[in-house]
């Protein structure tokens, strides 16, 4: 009998070593839907020019989350982030079969953020950084360091902008639905940034110094919310489905129009959830090939949309609420 418990115990310790994959996180890195590259001239969502000369942020407390709702938190993990030279992540080996969930926080968490950074070997994230994005004791890091130029359209920009995030408030976590490409034992995950959307409802075009924890400052720490997106996070999602699909505006405030023209299914059920799967909305609907409005007057935060039909997945899109 403990020789069978032992040959079973060897047997499932080699079938969950046998699972370890190698997680790498890749961002695909974008600029007003194009890549990201510093003095590029884009427009902003508010119809005037910018571009970018620095940007730098701090990613922390990455978990995923698989295999039918289990969690893997991926500790004492710091990364610094410059979209025109950091694309890829190596996240650690892990044994996930089916990823689900990705979940990072934008910022430094409250147990790390007011400690000596002089503590951390020089490459370390947290490390003192030349320019620096240690702001001093009290405010702990700047998550965000945003520069850049703008103007009145995209050939005007000659209006420096400077919008610096600290304090512990503005720390924002990011959950996207995704899935692992699975090749042998590593595993990508893919994911994209849009940078063009931390300057939404941000009029920075006369120019903009803001480093501080409030005002501008806060609105890009709330903007990272629509800033990442993840392959089947928005638009039509099933193969083989011809469609459209939209929810605006986006951010929204009081009310939203969801158009929508999917023309293979006749009966659908539109549903709205918070990010944590509860049920905020559902709307029995007939494909008119048209339009209705929602009232959106709820908690500020983010909403998931979903168009289905006779349970399966249409369309989905991701909004926010402010």
């Amino acid at each position: 009998m403990n020789r069978l418990i032992l040959l079973l115990f060897l047997a499932v310790s080699t079938l969950m070593a046998s699972a370890q994959v190698n997680v790498t996180l890749h961002m695909t890195q974008k600029l007003g839907g194009e890549p990201f590259a510093y003095n590029t001239s884009t427009q902003s969502s508010m119809g005037y020019g910018f571009n970018v000369t620095r940007l730098q942020y701090y990613v922390s407390e990455i978990k995923l989350v698989h295999d039918g709702g289990l969690v893997t938190s991926i500790t004492d993990l710091y990364l610094l982030v410059d979209p025109a030279l950091d694309t890829a992540f190596e996240l650690g080996s892990f044994p996930i079969s089916n990823l689900e969930k990705i979940q990072f926080s934008i910022g430094v968490d409250n147990a790390h953020n007011h400690l000596d950074p002089t503590s951390y070997a020089s490459n370390h994230p947290l490390s003192p950084k030349n320019p620096t994005m240690h702001w001093g004791w009290t405010s702990g890091y700047r998550f965000i360091a945003f520069e850049g130029y703008a103007g009145a359209d995209t050939n005007a920009i000659i209006n420096n902008y400077q919008i610096h995030t600290v304090g512990d408030a503005n720390y924002r976590t990011i959950i996207l639905d995704v899935n692992g490409e699975l090749n042998n034992d590593n595993m990508t995950v893919h994911i994209q940034a849009d940078y063009e959307h931390l300057l939404d409802a941000i009029n920075a075009s006369g120019g903009l110094i803001s480093h501080a924890s409030t005002g501008a400052s806060k609105k890009i720490a709330d903007n990272t919310s629509i800033v990442f997106s993840a392959p089947g996070t928005t638009g039509i999602v099933e193969a083989g489905i011809v469609g459209s699909f939209n929810i605006s505006p986006n951010p929204a405030s009081d009310v939203v129009t969801v158009s929508f023209d999917i023309p293979m299914y006749e009966q659908m059920t539109f549903t709205v959830s918070d990010v944590t799967g509860r049920p905020i909305y559902t709307r029995e609907i007939e494909n008119l090939g048209t339009s209705f409005l929602v009232d959106t007057r709820w908690p500020s935060g983010i909403y998931i949309a979903r168009m289905v039909s006779n349970g399966k997945l249409l369309a989905i899109e991701k909004f926010v609420v402010e």
